[in-house]
């Protein structure tokens, strides 16, 4: 998995900050920026968050748990950006902790993965 682009870690760089207001929500590009801010306070380390935490952030009825959908929708898409990684980890009957163990700021290269995969031109 990359790490931080350092030369940009503060920022979201413009491709990335493009694709995701032209393709997603406003909550979408508010919950990457928080995790990525998150990221770099925890030193590039694997964090814990809970839809608790992420619907506050959004400013979400915390009490209301359909408002877990919206969160988990906008995690499975960033994860499946490649923006984050993440993981389901369950803790005690009813109890599952989200911990993000990576956030970058740099998009895959999709024509590379499809080369590297031998579905190039000549594959």
């Amino acid at each position: 998995m990359p790490k931080l682009d350092a030369k940009e870690a503060a920022l979201v760089p413009y491709p990335i900050l493009r694709k995701l207001v032209n393709s997603l929500s406003h909550n979408s590009v508010s919950i990457y920026t928080h995790l990525l801010d998150r990221f770099i306070a925890s030193h590039e380390q694997e964090f814990i968050v809970t839809h608790r935490q992420l619907k506050e952030h959004l400013g979400l009825s915390s009490s209301s748990s359909s408002n877990n959908q919206i969160i988990t929708d906008i995690l499975d898409v960033l994860d499946r950006l490649g923006l984050i990684s993440m993981e389901l980890r369950y803790v005690e009957e009813n109890k599952t902790f989200i911990y993000i163990t990576n956030v970058t700021n740099v998009l895959p290269d999709k024509d590379r993965e499809v080369y590297a995969r031998g579905k190039g031109p000549s594959g």
